[in-house]
């Protein structure tokens, strides 16, 4: 049986949606009842509760013999996930594949890659088989609150310079994740995975004036206009903070730098080559956009 955290999210909601499709027995960690809505009706076992709590943990974990870790980025984040493997040791789980983040490292001077990297260590020197899962922003972030509204004016405000980025569909991420979770192979492997090309902003407002006819145009900005931005919208200080590292590191390493990086995992692994920016914007344009002001 293979055990999904973070099970209703943008990457464990598909995977566990893939691993029923196969007929791999599953069990979904969820936080609420009312998540159980966003997972299939049948064909799996769902078990509601929080990672903070041990007693939760060990009854995620008990009579599983394969684990895909995540959950949300936060400062909690090691602490949570690190009680987790630690409860994979002690049920003999033999299989455990981390959902992780590109430049992951314990040195790392951003929070989440770095909070990853303290987990990965933890992973390392268990005594169980492990993958690690690297992806790149998600295209799927585009969406969730990281892009300012796009208003009539057609202005896509982000303080991102000229930086590259291969922004990878969630989807494809769940996809390798089936993978590695059903397949023989795949020991102590850390795969870094991307989207099909590196994109600017600039591509990002192109691709949306394709899908949707408006008129769209990127302009990079200076960080503090961000930063009050995020702050009147709410937005608590430590994620401001946290997206603001990003940006920075983002624009500190420059348009062919480490957020730049193309590989070929997603087809090497699934068969299938990983989705484009195009096609995320066709599906999804009307929540990028403004369409209020249509």
């Amino acid at each position: 049986m293979i055990l999904v955290t973070g099970s209703t999210g943008r990457i464990g909601r598909p995977l566990v949606w893939e691993l029923v499709r196969r007929r791999v027995a599953v069990r979904a960690l969820v936080h609420g009842s009312a998540n159980r809505s966003l997972l299939p009706a049948k064909g799996l076992q769902v078990l509601v509760g929080d990672l903070r709590h041990q007693a939760t943990v060990n009854t995620a974990v008990a009579g599983v013999d394969r684990v895909f870790v995540l959950s949300p980025v936060g400062p909690d984040l090691v602490v949570k996930e690190t009680a987790l493997i630690r409860a994979c040791e002690r049920h003999g789980v033999a299989r455990v594949v981390k959902l992780s983040a590109l430049q992951a490292s314990p040195d790392w001077p951003v929070p989440a890659p770095r909070w990853h990297g303290e987990v990965e260590e933890v992973l390392r020197q268990s005594g169980m088989a492990w993958t690690m899962l690297r992806p790149n922003f998600f295209l799927q972030t585009l969406v969730g609150g990281f892009l300012p509204p796009i208003g009539p004016a057609g202005e896509l405000a982000v303080p991102a310079g000229e930086v590259r980025i291969s922004m990878v569909d969630t989807r494809d991420i769940a996809a390798v994740a089936a993978c590695v979770l059903t397949e023989d192979g795949h020991p102590r492997a850390a795969y870094e995975l991307t989207g099909p090309r590196a994109l600017s902003f600039a591509d990002v407002a192109s691709a949306l004036v394709a899908a949707s006819g408006r008129q769209v145009h990127y302009v990079t900005i200076a960080p503090e206009r961000e930063s009050d931005r995020l702050r009147g919208a709410g937005v608590p200080p430590a994620l401001i903070e946290q997206r603001m590292q990003v940006l920075q590191s983002y624009r500190e390493a420059g348009p062919s730098g480490y957020p730049a990086k193309v590989t070929t995992t997603v087809k090497d692994i699934t068969g299938t080559a990983p989705r484009t920016l195009e096609a995320f914007a066709a599906e999804s344009w009307p929540r990028l956009l403004d369409v209020r002001h249509s």
